[in-house]
């Protein structure tokens, strides 16, 4: 083999890697997944470690469970937007079950459960009706989340998906027209 011949070789599996890495860092970007984690701790603020979070979807049978590591910390990911139930128990704590736990798309939750100290036996339900469930606080990223109902209360009679999208942070309504040439 000549020389040349080894440096085409070595150019085009350099390209061929690149374009490789490249992809699968742009596949990543956007997962259609979403996570949620957190840190369980008692009623003093103490970190709860070896408790386990089980998470569930009832209407798919999904169910994943963690044990949470010294620190507390548990973390799901990867996991398909939907609406989750939350089981979080420790040795010598109440069961702690959050039944309106909602993923949402590319929005990460954090949930930082706080175990009551009692009777195992005696479970204590959350809910989560608040605005976190809404603002996504994990990072930079821009978007919303629609419901039906969003949409059908839009104030135009054509319910467009364009007059949708122009909700958006940072999206202005504008009309595209051709380049003059």
């Amino acid at each position: 083999m000549r020389i040349s011949d080894l440096k085409a070789l070595v150019s085009k599996t350099f390209v061929l890697t690149f374009v490789f890495a490249v992809l699968a860092i742009s596949s990543l970007a956007q997962s259609g997944t979403t996570g949620v984690s957190g840190t369980v701790r008692d009623q003093n603020g103490a970190a709860v470690a070896g408790a386990t979070v089980t998470l569930t979807n009832p209407a798919t049978g999904f169910e994943r469970t963690v044990t949470t590591n010294e620190d507390g910390v548990y973390s799901f990911l990867g996991i398909q937007p939907a609406s989750y139930r939350m089981e979080v128990t420790g040795s010598g704590f109440k069961k702690l079950v959050n039944s309106e736990l909602r993923l949402l798309v590319d929005a990460p939750i954090q949930f930082n459960p706080a175990l009551e100290a009692g009777d195992v036996s005696v479970v204590v339900d959350v809910t989560s009706n608040t605005i976190d469930a809404i603002v996504n606080t994990q990072d930079a990223s821009l978007g919303n989340n629609f419901v039906p109902q969003q949409i059908t209360q839009l104030p135009t009679d054509l319910r467009r998906v364009a007059d949708l999208l122009s909700l958006q942070p940072g999206v202005t309504r504008r009309l595209c027209r051709r380049w003059p040439k």
